[in-house]
Order: C-alpha cells, then sequence, then structure tokens
C-alpha cells in the first residue's frame, strides 16, 4: 500500500494516553504519555490529545 495515509494512531492505557503519527507499521512521530490522573474529566482529556495531535 504505497499511498496510505498517515494516522494518527491513540492508545489509551490506565493511567496515561499516547500519541503517535503512524506510516503503514512504522511511527514516524511520538508526542510524550499524557498522565490521565492529570485531568477532572473526559473533555479535559480530549482537548489535551486535540492539543498534541496539532
Amino acid at each position: 500500500m504505497p499511498d496510505s495515509p498517515l494516522t494518527i494512531g491513540i492508545d489509551f492505557g490506565g493511567t496515561s494516553v499516547e500519541i503517535a503519527v503512524v506510516f503503514q507499521s512504522h511511527i514516524i512521530d511520538h508526542a510524550p504519555p499524557i498522565a490521565t490522573q492529570e485531568f477532572t474529566g473526559p473533555d479535559e482529556l480530549i482537548a489535551a490529545l486535540a492539543r498534541e495531535a496539532i
């Protein structure tokens, strides 16, 4: 699949969330893990994920 698009992968773990840009099976770039305990609810966490993905 040479024309595969870049994909944003999100790993929701028990204590952190990790985001990476992936092409086929290769990680192109990644952001530092985001500790889920720092947020009081899902809206704040989703906003933080969106900021990291930009």
